[in-house]
């Protein structure tokens, strides 16, 4: 099973992921590839391949953790999930998870609103969502609930979700 990896970051769920075995790709910004580049040359001794852009191919599973609420303005968080949800095979699942409204930490500790979030103590963006508002953005791409989102015991700050193409 190939799986592909949004925004990997220090590469924990990558890494957590090929050692199940399974085989992970990631894309990420070079300026991350950098900042932890013995991981990247060891997910790639592993099997695994990193992109700095979204590769032309399709996988039987996508993961995004913690990312499309950190990308402004919403219509790139739609060109987002637009791309991973062209990275899916049919049936394949789009693992997502973003912070919702409890687990987001603001400037100042009273919300120092920006665009449609906040901004974050360290001064970066932070756009928290709750669970309806996530299923309606994810549905304007064409993805829908899969019934495995069900069975997720969910953190009561996180918002976790598992989509799939819809069949429209």
């Amino acid at each position: 099973m190939r799986v592909l990896e949004f925004g990997s970051g220090a590469l924990r769920n990558a890494a957590w992921l090929q050692q199940r075995g399974l085989r992970v790709d990631v894309v990420e910004f070079p300026s991350v590839i950098a900042r932890y580049d013995a991981e990247y040359k060891h997910l790639i001794r592993r099997g695994g391949k990193v992109y700095t852009s979204t590769p032309r191919r399709q996988f039987d599973a996508v993961v995004c953790t913690f990312v499309l609420g950190t990308i402004t303005p919403s219509k790139a968080r739609v060109s987002m999930l637009a791309e991973m949800r062209d990275c899916l095979k049919a049936k394949a699942p789009l693992i997502l998870a973003v912070r919702g409204p409890g687990d987001v930490k603001t400037k100042n500790r009273q919300g120092q609103p920006w665009r449609d979030g906040f901004l974050t103590p360290n001064g970066t963006f932070i756009k928290p969502f709750r669970k309806p508002e996530l299923i309606d953005l994810c549905s304007k791409v064409g993805l829908q609930l899969s019934p495995l989102t069900r069975d997720i015991q969910s953190n009561s700050g996180i918002v976790d979700l598992i989509l799939e193409l819809s069949n429209e």
